[in-house]
C-alpha cells in the first residue's frame, strides 16, 4: 500500500495522511487552483475516482461504475476531468464535469489509451 500525505503547515487541519488504511489510493493529481486533489482508489471495491478538498479534508466520490477507472487529471481550467476506463471493455479516455456527472468516452480506438493529460485548451 502506499500512502500520500496532503497537507498544509504543521498543525493545520489538512496536515494529515488521507491514504491509510487497506485501500490502494493512487495517482493524485493536483488541481491548476491546488483547492483539490483527485486520485484513484479501489476503497469502494474497484477502482474508481475520489476527490479531497484541500481546504476542509472533504473526501468524495466522483465516479461509481463497475469498470476501473485511473490515471485521472483535471484540465486546465478545473471545470472537467479525463482519465482512464475499461468501461468499453479495453482502457479508453473519458471526460466528465469536474464533480463526475456527464462521463463521455472521448476515445473510440479499442487500442488501450491511458495517461491522459488535456493541452492548456483543454483539448
Amino acid at each position: 500500500m502506499r500512502e500520500l500525505k496532503v497537507g498544509k503547515p504543521a498543525g493545520s487541519p489538512l496536515d494529515r495522511w488521507f491514504t491509510r488504511g487497506n485501500s490502494n489510493d493512487r495517482q493524485p493529481a493536483y488541481a491548476p487552483d491546488g483547492q483539490r486533489v483527485i486520485f484513484s482508489s479501489n476503497r469502494s471495491g474497484n477502482l474508481d475516482l475520489w476527490e479531497l478538498s484541500t481546504r476542509n479534508g472533504m473526501l468524495r466520490r466522483l465516479t461509481d461504475d463497475p469498470a476501473d477507472d485511473w490515471d485521472p487529471a483535471y484540465v486546465p481550467d478545473s471545470k472537467e476531468i479525463i482519465w482512464s476506463s475499461s468501461r468499453s471493455g479495453n482502457l479508453e479516455i473519458w471526460k466528465a464535469n469536474a464533480d463526475g456527472s456527464g462521463a463521455r468516452q472521448i476515445t473510440h480506438d479499442e487500442v488501450d489509451a491511458e495517461n491522459p493529460t488535456a493541452t492548456r485548451d483543454g483539448k
